[in-house]
């Protein structure tokens, strides 16, 4: 169902063995995600495919503030290039999602299912050069593990 404001919170946090974080929703329940501890938006968290979804959805949706090529305007800032990447460094992909699905468009009038914000945030990766892998990114805790860092 459609709504605004969905980023999932995470309630308990348990580390496995090596590097991976085993992530639950409550003490005692089944572990929903394994992320790795230290996952970066440089690990290929999203597809080409996902990405390409999220290109139609951005040019139907954001595209007239935010402009075709992402350049923004003196209203609407750039989600492409330096000055994007580095408002987001060193927080984690759940901080934009929660941005863009409170926050945009300010009138509050777009309302869609997680998965569509989330390809628009598989675009915005590829946008800004960072690679693509072989799953998807989906909806859940593992988007609070996964930090932005420069592109390479």
């Amino acid at each position: 169902m459609p709504r605004r404001g969905s980023a999932a919170a995470v309630a308990f946090v348990a580390f496995a063995a090596g590097s991976t974080a085993v992530v639950r929703t409550a003490p005692g329940e089944g572990a929903v995600a394994q992320v790795p501890a230290k996952a970066t938006v440089l690990d290929g968290v999203y597809t080409r495919e996902q990405a390409a979804r999220g290109r139609v959805r951005y040019a139907m949706s954001c595209s007239a503030c935010h402009q075709d090529m992402l350049t923004g305007t003196d209203t609407f800032p750039a989600l492409a290039g330096d000055d994007f990447v580095m408002r987001w460094e060193e927080r984690k992909l759940e901080d934009l999602l929660r941005k863009i699905t409170t926050q945009m468009p300010p009138d509050g009038s777009l309302a869609l299912p997680d998965q569509e914000w989330l390809d628009l945030i598989a675009y915005l990766l590829e946008a800004n050069r960072y690679p693509a892998g072989a799953e998807p990114l989906a909806p859940g805790p593992a988007l609070h593990w996964i930090e932005f860092v420069k592109p390479r």
